[in-house]
């Protein structure tokens, strides 16, 4: 499995398909806090979210401005790139 910080050029030998581990964190919709009323009445609601950036992307042919199509199910995501229609 590629290190987080390694440089492309190290982990263009890995071997499809691999793993990586991630972590669903804790995040907030930004929207919630543009009203000075709702501040003051309440704390801001966390809402979970994942984070998927890096060379891994490209390397999985999943280059910038690739549209993607999300399937969602109990405890599983699946990412495929769309066809295009």
């Amino acid at each position: 499995m590629a290190k987080r910080n390694d440089k492309p050029e190290s982990r263009s030998t890995a071997k499809f398909p691999y793993q990586r581990q991630l972590k669903v964190r804790e995040g907030y919709y930004d929207y919630q806090f543009h009203s000075p009323t709702f501040r003051k009445k309440s704390r801001p609601r966390f809402v979970p979210f994942i984070l998927l950036k890096g060379y891994w992307l490209e390397q999985a042919n999943l280059p910038i401005g690739t549209e993607l199509q999300v399937t969602v199910s109990p405890g599983q995501i699946i990412l495929s790139a769309s066809s295009g229609g």
